[in-house]
């Protein structure tokens, strides 16, 4: 049970108080919406990702060389990444290439 979109029908089963028939007849577009909340406000207690990272920080600062840096075990919103803004000439070659290849794929869709 791998597969990351069963493992979160599991979740939003257990935090609507569903059953997985259930969850599996809930329309696509209200399953992308949970996904989407879930993933601006995941579930569970903060109060509980903190002593788990309390936990796994004291057991790695007992087992580790003294000075080592400690790894941040938790974090519950990811810092958002940095992007380059894109320039006019860059931009240009991607959209060229974009339909440069969708003209090449429908033109092998044609038929001969």
């Amino acid at each position: 049970m791998d597969n990351p979109e069963r493992l979160f029908a599991c979740r939003l089963a257990l935090a609507l108080g569903k059953t997985l028939s259930d969850i599996a007849s809930m329309p696509m577009s209200e399953m992308t919406t949970w996904m989407a909340y879930y993933g601006l406000e995941p579930w569970g207690c903060p109060v509980e990702d903190e002593r788990s990272a309390n936990a796994m920080t004291l057991f790695y600062m007992a087992n580790s060389k003294q000075g080592t840096t400690v790894p941040k075990f938790y974090q519950r919103w990811p810092e958002e990444e940095k992007v380059e803004p894109q320039t006019d000439a860059n931009l240009h070659v991607k959209i060229k290439g974009f339909f440069a290849a969708y003209t090449e794929r429908q033109n092998k869709k044609a038929p001969q």
